[in-house]
């Protein structure tokens, strides 16, 4: 890993350039040739919320005083739960739960407030904000809703009903922690977000990572191979969103979730593997049935700071899957 000259600390430093990223790569790249990250922002818009109040809110835990912001793009996600998680787990990117049918009436954050954003993620467990469904069915008044764009749901601001759906993947995570301490023989209770984190190798969301089109849903956002190896180039291994959390967090414990991140993580991590080295494209089941342990580096006093890495499936970011990563 390359050092770099710091002005900022990590946390901070990390947070203010990723929640405009997107953004940026739309506005400031090169206008000859399209920035792979636009795939993104060609999506189309999605139903979002923001805080009806100014600044962070006054405690931890999900904030459900929201309004409605229209339709926007998406806003790139932050890693979510406590930095100092002993385990975390890292998938391909963030699932847009819109586009699932029954799902339309999730709703993104879009806050233009730093504070507010950090403290979405750092307190983030395992639901997202939807519209209750009854709202919902009264703001479209028997229109068409589609998940990718179209018309608003009401006007800017109004108040929204809202509550938390618990999210596939997070509630496999929490299965996770739940296994870990019935088998450990542990009276505590362990959680999503505070002793395990959950990031992502690209920011931005999308509904399924997909190169080729879906039979089943054709309206699915498919990526071009090259566009894909642009993304990750660009968001993992460029600008090191995650790669810099990782080293600022330094887990005992990292789950790498689908092949996909599999082969990111061995290709940029190469030699720094102590045992088990990965290799892209191999199997994951073959990954489960060795000890990996990734090398951080050395402490101050000269301790070694490693984490035992295990390669695991990835549970669909469909909701209608009944798919779990294997807790082994």
């Amino acid at each position: 890993m390359t050092d770099r000259v710091r002005i900022l600390p990590t946390e901070v430093e990390l947070a203010v350039e990723l929640q405009p990223c997107l953004a940026e790569r739309r506005t400031y790249e090169r206008t000859d040739r399209k920035h792979p990250c636009e795939f993104f922002a060609d999506q189309g818009s999605f139903h979002s919320y923001d805080l009806r109040d100014p600044g962070p809110p006054p405690k931890p835990g999900s904030q459900k005083d929201v309004r409605y912001a229209g339709r926007r793009r998406l806003v790139p996600e932050m890693l979510s739960g406590c930095r100092k998680a002993p385990i975390m787990a890292v998938g391909i990117n963030p699932n847009l739960p819109a586009f699932w049918d029954g799902k339309h009436n999730s709703i993104q954050p879009v806050f233009d407030d730093l504070l507010q954003y950090v403290h979405h993620y750092r307190y983030r467990a395992i639901g997202k904000l939807q519209i209750e469904q009854a709202a919902y069915d009264k703001l479209l008044g028997g229109r068409t809703d589609r998940p990718d764009g179209g018309a608003e749901l009401t006007e800017l601001g109004t108040p929204l009903a809202v509550e938390l759906a618990n999210q596939t993947m997070y509630v496999a995570y929490q299965s996770l922690l739940d296994g870990l301490a019935h088998a450990k023989g542990w009276t505590a209770k362990l959680a999503v977000g505070e002793d395990l984190s959950y990031g992502n190798m690209v920011s931005c969301g999308s509904p399924r990572w997909i190169t080729e089109p879906d039979p089943a849903m054709p309206s699915l956002p498919v990526m071009q191979p090259a566009q894909r190896a642009g993304i990750v180039d660009e968001c993992f291994v460029k600008r090191r969103y995650f790669l810099r959390q990782l080293f600022q967090s330094l887990p005992r414990v990292l789950l790498v979730l689908s092949g996909a991140t599999r082969d990111a993580i061995a290709t940029t991590m190469a030699g720094h593997f102590t045992s088990g080295e990965p290799h892209v494209g191999e199997s994951l089941d073959a990954l489960l049935d060795r000890r990996i342990v990734l090398r951080y580096g050395k402490s101050p006093g000269g301790a070694e700071l490693d984490a035992r890495v295990l390669f695991v499936p990835h549970a669909s970011g469909n909701p209608r899957s009944s798919r779990r990563p294997a807790p082994r």
